[in-house]
């Protein structure tokens, strides 16, 4: 259901579990954070009903200031997420889990709460929900993304970003 090769793109049809298993997640990621200031929220393609994704949740985790990030990291590090220092993504710390070292089935960001980063990942992800010219767009972005950069998860974002904002 949920599990991709760190090197391998392809996209499956959206998944009617993906809501269950990401309140599943967000609740044992909130059990070792107590205490923590924090909230998750469920974002990209699988939360987007009916969206075909990528088989990797994406959670975005908001604290009050990433210079706190490394009370975090131990606490997520021992529900065997492990951090990605060289992710490239601006303003995000991003950790990645699996059944086995070389795949992903989880992707967890965290930012700043209430951030840049917090707020515009959040208003895409209502858009995408909301407007079916957009996911149509984004999913045609996706899926040439695919076709053109099968390995690679690099060469596919840059591609999936330089698609999709080339037509809006």
């Amino acid at each position: 259901m949920l599990g991709l090769k760190r090197t391998d793109n392809y996209l499956v049809e959206y998944c009617d579990e993906w809501p269950r298993i990401f309140l599943k997640e967000s609740a044992r990621i909130s059990k070792v954070l107590n205490g923590l200031p924090h909230q998750i929220e469920h974002y990209g393609s699988t939360s987007v009903p009916g969206m075909p994704a990528k088989p990797i949740l994406d959670l975005l985790l908001g604290i009050p200031d990433l210079d706190i990030f490394d009370e975090y990291r131990v606490r997520l590090e021992s529900l065997c997420y492990d951090y990605a220092a060289n992710a490239g993504v601006t303003d995000h710390y991003i950790f990645g889990r699996g059944k086995h070292p070389d795949e992903r089935s989880h992707l967890l960001h965290i930012v700043v709460l209430d951030g840049n980063a917090w707020n515009e990942a959040l208003a895409f992800r209502d858009r995408l929900r909301q407007d079916e010219e957009l996911r149509k767009l984004y999913l045609d972005a996706k899926e040439k993304s695919c076709k053109r950069a099968p390995r690679g998860r690099v060469q596919y974002n840059e591609l999936k970003q330089k698609l999709f904002f080339s037509k809006l």
